[in-house]
Parts: structure tokens; sequence; C-alpha cells
């Protein structure tokens, strides 16, 4: 009898020390991953508009704006607007005259970090981001990313006056010239606009990357100066 007692107290003993064992792993695997830390289940907010898919609401909440073409935040200095209030932070740098980072190649000034790796990249013949339709590649994600819009029928930029749709906002920005009457683009292109869209649709592509080039050329000797 005191022998299958003793048996019974080590069983018991045995049961309440695994028990004591699983109650701290679990307790450890909580301060691990609390409520609501990341994890790495599948991001489960997917955007309507795109193929991006966001851990919580907020963030696919900010993300849409993007697709509405809202701009809340406004810069008090040149009044340009952004999506996000992290858009507006990066945007301030370009107000200042310090630009602490330089490039070793073309000693092109920046004033973050993000910006002079970015730029760098251009000095290399490697571009690591292809387009999965028609295989081109890019130096960079945001450039394989503006590409992808030539493929996706996705058009996020909507005129106020005429509710037309377009792709990009550069686009857009052309096809405002049709209900300003502005005969002409000269701040950012010598081609000529004449009001009727018809002749915008034409222009627009030569207007767009001609746009893009003259900006990049106006950037680049700021830097120098």
């Amino acid at each position: 009898m005191e022998k299958e007692t003793t048996t019974t107290q080590r069983e018991s003993a045995t049961l309440i020390a695994q028990k004591r064992t699983t109650i701290r792993q679990n307790s450890k695997g909580r301060k691990e991953n609390p409520i609501g830390a990341k994890t790495s289940v599948d991001k489960q907010h997917k955007c309507e508009y795109c193929p991006k898919t966001f851990d919580w609401p907020s963030q696919l909440k900010e993300h849409t704006l993007f697709h509405y073409g809202v701009r809340s935040f406004k810069c008090d200095i040149c009044k340009k607007r952004f999506h996000t209030s992290s858009g507006l932070k990066r945007h301030t740098f370009i107000h200042s005259s310090v630009r602490t980072f330089k490039c070793d190649i073309c000693k092109k000034g920046f004033h973050q970090l993000d910006g002079l790796k970015v730029h760098s990249l251009i000095h290399s013949s490697v571009r690591s981001f292809k387009c999965d339709i028609c295989n081109k590649r890019f130096h960079t994600s945001s450039d394989l990313k503006v590409h992808s819009l030539v493929h996706s029928g996705v058009r996020s930029f909507k005129c106020d006056i005429c509710k037309k749709r377009f792709k990009r906002s550069g686009h857009l920005k052309v096809h405002s010239l049709v209900h300003s009457g502005v005969r002409s683009f000269e701040k950012y292109t010598k081609v000529v606009i004449v009001r009727q869209e018809k002749t915008v649709r034409h222009e627009l592509v030569k207007i767009v990357r001609e746009e893009i080039r003259t900006r990049r050329e106006t950037m680049f000797l700021r830097a120098s100066n």
C-alpha cells in the first residue's frame, strides 16, 4: 500500500512538473509575440485596386489614398500636396540647402542617404528588377512600379473637371491643359500643345519623357550649385 502511494505521488509530481514547463513555454511565446504584434501570418488586408497586401487596416487605408488621388498633406513652403504625412516629411528636405550625402562618382548631393543609394544605381549596369510581363529590366523597384502601370488597366488619377481617368499623374497633368486653354508647356518641354484633346494625346509620351528629363537636369544643376 505504501509503495502504491509513493508511485502515485511520483506520477503526480511528474505531471505537475510537465504542466509547469508547458505554462512557462506558453508564457514565453506570448512575450515574444504579444497581442497585436506582427507575426509570420499571411497579410490579410488586400488592396482592391492592386496586388499589394498589408498587415493592418490602417496601412491599407493610407495606401488606398494613393489610388483615390487624395492628397491631404500640404507643404507650407511650395504648397505641393501628398498622400501621406511621411511623404510630406520626406519632401520637406528639398527645401533645405544642406545636401549631406554626395555621390562619389558624379558628386551629386542628396538630402537623404536613401536618395543617394537609389541614385548610385544609375552608375551601375545592373538592372535587378524585371517586369514579369515584358521582361524589361530596371535599376530600381520604383522604376519597375511606374512601368507596371503600362500593363495595368488601373487608372487611379481622375480629372476633377471631366472625370476622365489616367494611369499616371503626369498624364493627368498634361490632360489638364485641355481645360486650362494653355497653349504651351514651356516650363517642362519645348513641344507646343494646342487645346484639342487629340493633339494632346498624340504628343503625350514625348511630353512626359521630356518633362522627366528636364526635371532631372534641373535638379542636377541645383545640386551642383
